[in-house]
């Protein structure tokens, strides 16, 4: 949020969505805002450039549904907000009940005995061929790291949307999607953007999965959408 391309008017009908599927629990792997601009020409990408308009903007604007609470991580633009004592997340607590603060780059969650892992990361675009690959590569890493590993495994970051399954963990991996449409930056890098969200249904058999769906929310850009 708080970018000229950012696509509210999706990120509340998809909200809306979840709300008439029953859906309670919405994981966000990041970023939040648009942050406050650090590379060449991305202040001109933005409508809003102040810490305290963003949280306002956020606590006011993002979606907000009876009995549906919102796990997030902050990103790469969310830590640019976070400078001279300033934390987003704590901020945006004394605001938005609804939004539940998991943690810096990665958190994890139990949702009735799966574990669902969020990351963001802050390099690279994403194999075009692959998009699973970062996803892969990192949970690849954790196994060979001996860290625990979760059911889910979620990713924010290059803004595309793909699934599928690590069957050596038994584990679903997911490259989370977006609500924010091609930016002058990403054109220029001749990136483009998958807008929308996934609802995810996963059946567990004790602590290892059983059965997992992923339905795709797709959205077309909107211009102007700020």
């Amino acid at each position: 949020m708080g970018s000229k391309y950012q696509q509210l008017t999706h990120l509340k009908s998809f909200y809306s969505e979840c709300k008439k599927q029953n859906i309670n629990t919405v994981l966000h792997a990041g970023d939040l805002t648009e942050g406050l601009g650090r590379r060449q020409s991305q202040i001109q990408e933005m409508f809003l450039h102040g810490k305290t308009e963003l949280v306002d903007y956020i606590a006011d604007n993002y979606p907000k549904m009876p009995n549906i609470q919102t796990f997030y991580i902050i990103g790469n633009h969310d830590t640019w907000v976070n400078e001279d004592g300033f934390d987003l997340a704590v901020e945006l607590s004394y605001r938005r009940e609804d939004l539940v603060y998991l943690g810096n780059n990665n958190g994890k969650i139990n949702i009735n005995n799966c574990i669902f892992q969020l990351w963001h990361g802050s390099s690279g675009t994403g194999d075009p061929i692959d998009r699973l690959y970062r996803v892969k590569n990192k949970a690849r890493r954790m196994r060979e790291s001996g860290l625990p590993m979760p059911n889910v495994f979620i990713a924010g970051h290059i803004h595309c949307m793909e699934y599928g399954m690590d069957v050596i963990q038994n584990m679903a991996l997911i490259q989370a999607g977006c609500f924010q449409s091609a930016t002058p930056y990403e054109k220029s890098k001749m990136l483009q953007p998958m807008l929308g969200g996934t609802i995810l249904c996963v059946q567990m058999n004790k602590n290892n999965i059983k059965s997992v769906s992923f339905e795709p929310i797709l959205y077309d850009p909107i211009e102007n959408d700020y």
